[in-house]
């Protein structure tokens, strides 16, 4: 093989576990409801959005 020829990775697999997988889920899952029930407390009765305060505080990016 010459020294100059480049090479380019297209694929790469990993043998992961699914319980690894259902392990990072499940923590992904419990940090949001965590996040949102602190949200809905903070939030006044009846207001459906966070205000860009809250957001701040709690580090919420607003999707568009």
């Amino acid at each position: 093989m010459s020294q100059n020829s480049s090479r380019q990775v297209l694929r790469l697999y990993w043998a992961v576990h699914p319980s690894a997988v259902e392990g990072v889920l499940d923590q992904v899952r419990t940090r949001l409801v965590q996040l949102v029930g602190e949200l809905r407390a903070a939030m006044p009765c009846g207001q459906q959005d966070p205000t860009p305060d809250l957001r701040t505080q709690h580090r919420v990016h607003q999707l568009e």
